[in-house]
């Protein structure tokens, strides 16, 4: 490997690995309520982490030997965030899906963003279960 192609993969990855902000930066909207029923309906989830200022934390992981197939986890993240944890994420929270590992990736999901890739008219008002 040439010194070009070293230096391109090094940033590269420096890059990409500065993309995702700490997960206790993150600003939410989630009232303490919304916090506290997000962490009673989802501490059986052994994935699945909720931090104090209203970060779902979804994580995942592959072993080194396998990889993720990009579209498919992608499709994985949406449906997690924006369908299953919608309730949730209507409420102020947000989602951050993250699938560790070779070609992983970490995608962080809030109405807004919620809202363009699965529109929905009138958000629910009935709590999960």
């Amino acid at each position: 490997m040439n010194l070009k192609t070293t230096l391109i993969a090094v940033c590269s990855a420096f890059v990409i690995s500065g993309c995702v902000k700490n997960i206790n930066e993150l600003q939410t909207t989630a009232s303490k309520e919304t916090i506290s029923l997000a962490k009673e309906r989802l501490k059986n989830i052994r994935e699945i982490k909720i931090t104090e200022n209203g970060v779902i934390y979804f994580r995942v992981y592959i072993p080194n030997n396998q990889y993720w197939v990009r579209h498919k986890i992608e499709e994985y993240s949406t449906q997690i965030a924006c369908g299953q944890l919608r309730w949730f994420v209507d409420h102020g929270m947000t989602v951050r899906v993250a699938f560790q590992g070779t070609k992983g990736i970490t995608n962080d999901y809030n109405q807004e963003r919620c809202q363009v890739i699965m529109p929905v008219n009138h958000p629910s008002d009935t709590k999960p279960s």
